[in-house]
């Protein structure tokens, strides 16, 4: 299934929102907050956040947890080769 969205940052929230659980109905959450909202730092596989600015408008591209869940593996990945070739 899709993970990220790029081609919607810009649109107005709402109606990404909509196009979201359309394209993955199986998504338990998708929430709309505002850039800097303060949020957990969970990762559930069934979860989308959409960031919008003060016009309600979409300003980061927007990624399922899942998709951020994997670039927590590969940075933990990567900090661990570097770590073993100071060794």
């Amino acid at each position: 299934p899709k993970r990220a969205w790029p081609e919607l940052k810009g649109g107005v929230g709402e109606e990404v929102a909509e196009a979201i659980k359309a394209e993955r109905p199986d998504l338990k959450k998708v929430q709309i907050l505002k850039v800097g909202s303060p949020v957990t730092r969970d990762h559930r596989l069934d979860r989308v956040r959409i960031f919008v600015d003060d016009e309600g408008k979409v300003a980061q591209p927007p990624k399922s947890d899942e998709c951020l869940s994997a670039e927590v593996e590969v940075e933990v990945e990567v900090e661990v080769e570097v770590e073993v070739e100071v060794r």
